[in-house]
């Protein structure tokens, strides 16, 4: 089995029926990993541009992707074309309205640049990569801690419990990769759902508010390959 993300992971537990969820399976094993940042996916362009504001505290960037995609948008002839166009804008129009700072300590924060980011984990003998890739580090009372945030998006959002898969998986990669040197702070391990612009922290999960049944998926995908 390739490595397989957490959206494939979600897609698998979404899967309505046996047959489906094999199928699923079988075409993952014999596709190359797909790419957060991948120009292909659907939202890399919103996402990209959230991602880059966040990090840069400017919300121009995404001012820009707007305009940017409304012209591609306006010069598209293809119905489903324009749709992903559509979703990406309102996306991004969502995101010039919030206030970004709730996803910030209120410490000074330092982003690690996405090169330093080790992002394959290993659950149960298999490959999950993970695109959390806003992840910075700050001082509080005398202690060195890191946090990240994982934006994600698709058509109508996603539950609690999906969120939770993503913030699970998140956590795990920054206590397997930096916790010898670094307190993981759960307030800021979050998941960010851009379609609802809602959000959900490792803390949360911690204090049993929702649960992540990411284990599981995992253990019956493993069952079944």
């Amino acid at each position: 089995m390739k490595a397989l993300t957490v959206k494939n992971i979600y897609n698998y537990y979404h899967s309505k029926t046996e047959r489906s969820k094999m199928t699923l399976l079988h075409k993952l094993n014999k596709e190359v990993l797909a790419d957060q940042n991948d120009p292909r996916n659907y939202w890399h362009r919103s996402l990209t541009a959230i991602s880059k504001s966040f990090r840069k505290d400017d919300k121009q960037f995404i001012i820009d992707r707007i305009e940017a995609i409304s012209s591609d948008n306006q010069l598209s002839t293809n119905r489903n074309t324009k749709l992903m166009y559509e979703r990406n804008i309102r996306i991004l129009r969502n995101a010039l309205e919030y206030d970004f700072s709730v996803w910030r300590p209120e410490y000074k924060a330092q982003f690690i640049s996405q090169d330093q980011v080790r992002s394959m984990l290993i659950i149960n003998d298999l490959q999950i990569k993970i695109y959390g890739d806003d992840l910075f580090i700050f001082k509080k009372d005398d202690c060195d801690y890191i946090g990240a945030i994982w934006f994600v998006a698709q058509k109508d959002g996603y539950k609690n419990e999906d969120l939770a898969l993503f913030v699970d998986a998140l956590h795990r990669l920054l206590q397997a990769n930096f916790s010898e040197n670094y307190k993981v702070d759960t307030d800021y391990c979050m998941a960010v759902d851009l379609f609802k612009l809602k959000s959900l922290s490792y803390t949360q999960i911690n204090n049993n508010e929702v649960s992540s049944k990411l284990d599981s998926i995992i253990n019956e995908i493993k069952m079944n390959i």
